[in-house]
């Protein structure tokens, strides 16, 4: 039987603003992702806007390994999944090759992704990335629903020099001489950029490591610096410290908000309103954790010079949270509404106010009581897949 192209690309038509609506579930978990690593390790790293494969591309493919699909969709039992392993294309850049590894693991510890293949891929003109297979797990007007996801992560260098030299990957058989004239020159850069991956996991073990506070300071110490913050620190919140990163980042921040002398850094830690708003502003969000000293001087300073505004509106971004809407009407959730959403349901991507979440979460769990829109929800479902084994 020949491929159908005419109802696939029907197919394709017909869910096109569904697909971009899942891209934009997951690039959000992406995000998520980002986010716990800033939190565990104050490094950034960085998610392009993801690529869903067009009709063109999806044919082409299909055409290649001489298949025979009828649909765009492919049903195991109750679960959906798309008829190839690429449809949707992801990235995450970061610094070196530990945070490649450290963001892999993450990623495969996440409910809603389930890696199917983990392929490091290191090509002899120097192409280096981790290749993840992953089925992302979402719901289809109430069904549950697979998304074939390939999610790629690399450096920055690693992402850079691939750019350079993606268009040697694509040259036509006919051009070997050449790619045979370049192939020593990749090569040697291959062993360069593996090189330069071998400093930059030395230079991120130094900025992972605490900053030694000196025992005391002499009268001439007034002005902030490394020594006399983690002397400040260790004196107001004995025995805690920052990472070499967090200070730089600290540093960083007290330099634009014109702090200068230690004096200053006194009365952040001795306003005890300043502890009190951020650990409220951390519960509103639903982080029920004690202020470290990192967010006490980061966000300190921004409360002691009255910028409130920017405060709030970084420390959501910092815990991974934005103005959450309803997708039905658009409304702003309150605090007590976000709180339902993630405490009583099982969705962590789709929020709905008091007035609509009913009707979307129209199920409550046999098992564990949230409100779903099965039988079981999310979690138990997974759990109890995974005890069949």
């Amino acid at each position: 039987m020949p491929l159908n192209k005419e109802k696939i690309s029907a197919e394709y038509e017909q869910y096109k603003d569904s697909f971009k609506r899942i891209a934009g579930e997951i690039e959000d978990s992406l995000k998520r992702v980002a986010t716990k690593y800033y939190s565990d390790t104050r490094f950034l790293v960085y998610i392009p806007k993801l690529r869903i494969k067009t009709i063109s591309s999806i044919l082409g493919k299909l055409e290649r390994k001489n298949r025979e699909d009828q649909s765009l969709f492919n049903k195991e039992g109750e679960i959906l999944q798309l008829v190839t392993n690429d449809f949707i294309g992801g990235r995450i850049l970061c610094n070196t090759q530990e945070d490649v590894e450290e963001l892999g693991t993450i990623i495969s510890k996440s409910n809603r992704f389930k890696v199917e293949k983990e392929d490091p891929i290191k090509k002899q003109n120097g192409y280096t990335a981790l290749h993840l297979d992953i089925l992302y797990e979402t719901f289809w007007d109430d069904t549950k629903i697979y998304i074939p996801l390939e999610l790629q992560i690399k450096t920055h260098l690693q992402h850079a020099w691939a750019e350079i030299t993606h268009d040697d990957d694509y040259k036509p058989d006919n051009n070997i001489d050449i790619d045979s004239s370049l192939k020593s020159y990749y090569k040697d850069i291959a062993q360069i950029l593996s090189g330069l991956d071998g400093f930059l996991i030395t230079i991120r073990k130094q900025k992972l490591s605490f900053v030694t506070p000196p025992n005391q300071l002499n009268a001439a110490d007034t002005i902030i610096n490394s020594k006399t913050l983690s002397f400040s620190i260790n004196k107001y919140r004995r025995g805690e410290q920052v990472t070499n990163q967090e200070m730089t980042i600290l540093l960083r921040r007290l330099k634009e908000e014109l702090y200068e002398t230690i004096e200053d850094i006194r009365l952040i830690f001795e306003d005890v309103k300043i502890y009190d708003l951020i650990k409220n502003a951390k519960e509103e969000l639903l982080v029920y954790e004690n202020v470290t000293p990192f967010e006490l001087v980061k966000y300190g300073s921004l409360i002691k010079n009255n910028k409130l505004d920017y405060f709030f509106e970084e420390i959501k971004a910092d815990l991974g949270f934005v103005k959450e809407q309803c997708l039905v009407c658009t409304k702003n959730l309150t605090k007590e509404e976000l709180e339902f959403i993630k405490t009583k349901t099982d969705s962590d991507i789709d929020f709905y106010c008091e007035k609509h979440r009913d009707s979307h979460f129209t199920n409550t769990c046999s098992s564990c009581g949230k409100k779903t829109t099965q039988e079981l929800c999310v979690n138990c479902a997974a759990e109890l897949e995974a005890n069949k084994f």
